[in-house]
């Protein structure tokens, strides 16, 4: 939000270096969010028998 608020009333060349942070910023969250959330939630989920033998037919 406020990225974009400075994005809006900087000068133009240095409007596109906060557009460029906020954007590196907010893809490089969603990519690492998405790639190590699974992994810790499977780490610290206690693997139950039922989940056990699923993933042995795998």
């Amino acid at each position: 939000m406020f990225g974009l608020l400075a994005f809006a009333k900087l000068p133009e060349p240095e409007a596109y270096d906060v557009l460029a942070v906020m954007v590196f910023t907010v893809v490089g969250s969603i990519a690492l969010h998405g790639v190590l959330a699974p992994q810790i939630v499977r780490r610290r989920m206690p693997r139950t028998e039922s989940s056990a033998a699923s993933t042995d037919h795998l």
